[in-house]
């Protein structure tokens, strides 16, 4: 017996003779409450990163006797001082006690591509090499490349952070396709899931600012090997790069989470002139830098950060 599709009443509509299938509608159901579940989590997440009545009493009661003895006692400096960072281990406890959940699998990572015919017009996948601070783990599995960990800072000095990899990709010159014009088009994705979090208390005069940023920066780069003046080098053919804001966090005093897309885009490059004779390399680098300053700062992979590279064919223009 076929199974029915259960519609619930007032939140759905169906094509009449094109219906959806009953695994596929459980599915969806089941990513929805995900989805609901995450934006509880969320919401629990900026709620402890906010003040308590508490608090905000103590916090009133610091800026009347500031303005009474025109500055802030000690006794009430260092409560504030407490108080923010009461609120930064409520958010970092969370997040350990109640970490992020991927909503859907992956799949497993083809790591070991297999190699294409030998005409095919497709940059093969060698090497791929990441980075990171210290907090900040990275390595491959199954799934790809994943990093986990974050930055956090306790001082009022500004701190500079970056974490990604770069990935190097071959097209021998013998796969090289023909174009009339001359001129190519290079066209690769990857795909990033996982999100960031960031998160800063309230700045007063005695934390100073308090900063969680966060930018991603997408390059892609091709280039043969020619010779110089003291031996072989790299001849840039074509370049583009691109830069994102993901989180820029100024004294926001919350917690703001950023999932990452899945399918992205690299930059494209459009170039001319290849030695016919040499193979055509792809360098691309997926970088996030990260600057965190104050007292109870923080930028943290939620969970995780998973990348994972793809080949792709070169275009003839």
């Amino acid at each position: 017996m076929k199974p029915q599709n259960h519609v619930r009443a007032g939140t759905s509509a169906e094509h009449m003779s094109h219906s959806v299938p009953h695994e596929i509608a459980t599915a969806l159901d089941s990513y929805r409450e995900y989805q609901l579940a995450e934006m509880a989590r969320q919401n629990e997440i900026a709620s402890l990163a906010r003040p308590s009545q508490e608090e905000r009493k103590l916090m009133a009661e610091a800026r009347e006797a500031a303005g009474q003895s025109r500055g802030l006692p000690p006794e009430f400096a260092q409560k504030l001082r407490d108080l923010n960072r009461k609120r930064f281990d409520r958010v970092r406890d969370k997040l350990n006690r109640d970490p992020y959940k991927l909503p859907l699998d992956p799949g497993i990572f083809d790591f070991k591509p297999v190699q294409p015919g030998p005409t095919d017009p497709t940059f093969w996948w060698a090497r791929t090499d990441w980075w990171g601070p210290d907090h900040v783990s990275a390595g491959m599995s199954s799934e790809g490349l994943n990093f986990t960990g974050g930055v956090t800072t306790h001082d009022g000095d500004l701190h500079y952070a970056s974490f990604g990899a770069v990935a190097l990709f071959e097209l021998q010159a013998d796969r090289i396709p023909m174009s009339l014009s001359r001129r190519w088009l290079s066209t690769p994705h990857v795909e990033l899931f996982g999100g960031l979090l960031g998160y800063t208390g309230d700045s007063d005069i005695f934390t100073g600012d308090l900063w969680s940023k966060c930018w991603m920066h997408r390059d892609q780069q091709l280039f043969q090997w020619g010779f110089g003046p003291t031996g072989p080098v790299a001849v840039i053919r074509g370049q583009a790069h691109e830069t994102e804001t993901l989180i820029f966090e100024e004294d926001g005093d919350r917690a703001v989470h950023v999932d990452l897309r899945g399918f992205q885009w690299m930059p494209p490059v459009s170039f001319s002139n290849i030695s016919p004779g040499d193979s055509l390399w792809a360098r691309l680098e997926v970088r996030f830098d990260i600057q965190t300053e104050g007292a109870g700062t923080l930028l943290w992979l939620d969970p995780r950060v998973l990348f994972r590279t793809f080949q792709w064919p070169l275009t003839p223009l």
